[in-house]
């Protein structure tokens, strides 16, 4: 997302909760104190409040902290918006994976349904003819015996098809990586606020627990990871394709899907960021 789309929707989540919030400034919540602990600025925010309640006002020191205020959120709100824009990149490049699975599977699977239905069909049908004729009911009895052998064989293989077959990512940025503690040296990182923000404990979580913790066990109980995942899910989930591990159409669906819950909880620190800004644009 461009800066100026950024800001536009810094604008908007403002709005939102300008007209959702009654509190007065001083009284911020604490999960947004908690995030501008987190991008280093609550003693700023904190002086600001003071300034504000004061007799006395100090217009030029406000207005330093201000634009001090407002240079962090953006910067801060711009790293997540680079994680989410790295999470939909690889997402698009394993669907664009998944999308070329799926159609050799699909081809292969008609293919073999074609085969099923000619020799359940065809042959069948010439067996069963000639089991008419006295003289051919031995032929007959092996046509009939082989096209049904024939069409089980073209069954079974057309289930191991469903799985498909595997191809290599090429390249991601294996967001989940770091996440799930197998960082390859390639891997993307994620900006150092943000991180804080993954592995801080959040009161707004079930037991207290970290973004990071409570996104593992909602992966865990959905059935996308297991509690003692063995290292070759960890290397499909975590391998940015260029050490040539192979993928599944399975298993980019389950990796697909564990990158939007991330994506989904990196983008609440968008709503605490926009708190933060409105607090700074607020005038007394």
């Amino acid at each position: 997302m461009k800066a100026g789309g950024l800001i536009v929707l810094i604008s908007a989540l403002m709005s939102t909760l300008s007209a959702q919030t009654t509190e007065p400034s001083e009284n911020l919540p604490p999960r947004v104190l908690r995030t501008a602990e987190m991008i280093g600025v609550r003693s700023q925010v904190e002086e600001l409040v003071q300034l504000r309640s004061g007799p006395k006002r100090d217009e030029i020191r406000e207005l330093q902290l201000a634009q001090r205020l407002q240079g962090v959120v953006i910067a801060s709100a711009l790293d997540v918006e680079s994680v989410n824009a790295r999470i939909d990149y690889e997402t698009a490049h394993l669907q664009e994976v998944q999308v070329y699975l799926s159609a050799r599977r699909d081809r292969r699977v008609d293919l073999l349904n074609l085969g099923n239905l000619f020799i359940g069909g065809g042959v069948g049908a010439v067996g069963s003819g000639l089991q008419l004729i006295s003289s051919a009911q031995h032929a007959g009895n092996v046509v009939s015996t082989s096209a049904g052998f024939g069409g089980t064989v073209l069954s079974v293989i057309g289930l191991q098809q469903q799985k498909g077959q595997l191809r290599s990512p090429e390249y991601t940025p294996a967001m989940l990586a770091k996440l799930l503690g197998n960082s390859p040296p390639d891997s993307s990182d994620y900006p150092q606020e943000v991180w804080v923000y993954l592995t801080t404990p959040d009161p707004t979580l079930p037991h207290g627990s970290t973004g990071q913790e409570h996104l593992v066990s909602e992966w865990t109980r959905f059935g996308h990871l297991k509690e003692k995942p063995d290292p070759k899910t960890m290397a499909a989930l975590t391998t940015t394709g260029k050490d040539g591990t192979k993928l599944s159409i399975e298993m980019i669906g389950e990796r697909t899907a564990m990158l939007a819950d991330v994506r989904a909880h990196v983008s609440t620190m968008l709503v605490d960021l926009a708190e933060l800004m409105m607090f700074v644009a607020q005038q007394k």
